[in-house]
């Protein structure tokens, strides 16, 4: 299975609303703590991927533990996450989904 149709199984693909309701939902289900982490987001209308690309490739030449988000992908989700300068190949990132969704499914129990 890939990526792709891994989050279409569980979350019917992609769509935006403009209702970020359900991901708050997820993101207090996990309990994660960005107390020590910066957070840079990237807005506009041009030159965001460029950009972030960027800021992400000088970011990674002075510190470890850098990740990229982007949105949207052209061809595969795979293309909006890169951690430490790395691609994530199509068995991490189901690993990562796998593991996502468990956690999610047993706190909401």
């Amino acid at each position: 299975m890939s990526p792709d149709s891994w989050l279409e199984k569980y979350y019917s693909g992609e769509y935006f609303s403009g209702d970020f309701a359900h991901l708050k939902k997820y993101l207090n289900q996990l309990d994660l703590n960005f107390e020590n982490k910066t957070i840079i987001t990237v807005a506009g209308t041009n030159g965001k991927g460029e950009t972030s690309r960027y800021i992400n490739y000088l970011l990674n030449k002075c510190s470890s533990g850098v990740a990229l988000w982007t949105s949207p992908h052209l061809l595969k989700v795979n293309e909006r996450f890169v951690f430490n300068n790395l691609d994530v190949d199509d068995v991490e990132l189901l690993e990562a989904f796998d593991l996502l969704q468990n956690h999610l499914v047993k706190t909401s129990e």
